[in-house]
């Protein structure tokens, strides 16, 4: 399992053979899957389930081959499946942190998990976090939001077999089910790093943070996204840039930008010159990179450059910082300026069909 954020929260997660973990599992091959998960798990399933649950505040793995899946006899696997999610529960295992808590088991839909209940001991906010039960692995923020979740805040996504991912979710913006990959917002994380960095991603999903550009990749390849930026000056006045379409390349290819179909309340200084762009970060060689002491889809060198340096009061200049060129977090066509660095910025990515929804 993969761990890139350096959250105090690592999160709590749903494990299971991920190629079928968002449908109703079918009948193959004749073989059931509760009889190899007894004999390696040792326990029945029991006969009342419901889904798995996340809360709003993200907490340690505990995962061991007893808090498994299971399903009812009238539901079966082919064995090929099952191997790879024990191999999966085996790595989430390995990886796991321990946590104070008690897990019970209950139906939904003949699919049987674990609910684990952390002790409030154990909690940082002073509110509880909502409960979420779901009935199959979240893929994105969008999901978790059609499953009935409708609190902001880190949520795990199942990507790909031993990939978890924490996430932050906005379920709040223009009707939600927003996954955040960047966030800028006080300065307190340096944007200044290189290639391995950008590529694994740093800093914490609740504050400012690099989701990583190969979660990026898988995230946005898995269907067809949407982008929404927004931004937000020292004056507190807001703006934001919506783009229809929004996917990058894998890693061989420089985790390359492919973003298009522009609307928002701000000229875009975004799409229409970064686009076909591939990744750039100070220790590749790019001259962009280096000046504007960041990672990020470099032209000629931008026109928005949101990965920049912060500058607290917003104006700055190159003989006050002794620069070679702008390097602040700029959307040039708000401020008309290379040199104004804004307050706050937020990037985030849902499915383009995604619908708004008061159920369930």
């Amino acid at each position: 399992m993969t761990s890139y954020l350096k959250s105090p929260h690592p999160s709590l997660i749903h494990a299971g053979d991920i190629s079928n973990c968002a449908t109703r599992p079918e009948q193959k091959n004749g073989w059931r899957w509760g009889g190899d998960v007894r004999a390696a798990g040792g326990w029945e399933p029991p006969t009342r389930s419901r889904p798995w649950v996340q809360g709003e505040e993200v907490f340690g793995l505990n995962l061991t081959f007893d808090q498994r899946f299971a399903f009812s006899g009238a539901t079966s696997w082919g064995r090929h499946n099952a191997q790879r999610a024990l191999a999966l529960l085996s790595d989430c295992r390995r990886s796991s942190q321990p946590v104070s808590h008690r897990a019970s088991r209950e139906p939904h839909h003949g699919l049987w998990v674990n609910v684990i209940e952390l002790h409030a001991a154990r909690h940082r906010d002073t509110l509880p976090p909502d409960r979420q039960y779901l009935s199959f692995c979240p893929s994105d923020c969008a999901s978790l939001y059609h499953n009935g979740v409708r609190r902001s805040g880190v949520y795990t996504v199942v990507m790909s077999p031993g990939a978890t991912l924490p996430v932050y979710c906005d379920m709040e913006t223009e009707g939600g089910g927003w996954t955040v990959f960047q966030r800028r917002r006080d300065g307190t994380v340096s944007f200044n790093r290189g290639w391995t960095e950008y590529r694994e991603g740093f800093g914490e999903p609740r504050g400012e943070h690099w989701l990583g550009n190969q979660h990026l990749h898988l995230l946005s390849n898995q269907g067809h996204y949407s982008l929404r930026i927004d931004l937000q000056d020292w004056s507190h006045a807001h703006r934001h840039a919506l783009y229809h379409s929004f996917r990058i390349e894998n890693e061989e290819n420089q985790y390359r930008l492919h973003v298009s179909g522009f609307s928002g309340t701000v000229e875009d200084s975004f799409g229409w010159y970064h686009d076909q762009q591939g990744f750039s970060t100070p220790d590749t060689g790019n001259i962009c990179a280096e000046i504007s002491h960041s990672g990020w889809w470099f032209h000629q060198c931008f026109y928005a450059n949101l990965n920049g340096v912060y500058y607290k009061g917003g104006r700055y200049s190159l003989k006050a910082q002794n620069l070679l060129g702008p390097d602040g977090i700029v959307w040039f066509s708000w401020k008309d300026s290379d040199f104004y660095s804004l307050k706050a910025v937020t990037m985030m990515i849902r499915p383009r069909n995604f619908r708004p929804r008061l159920s369930p």
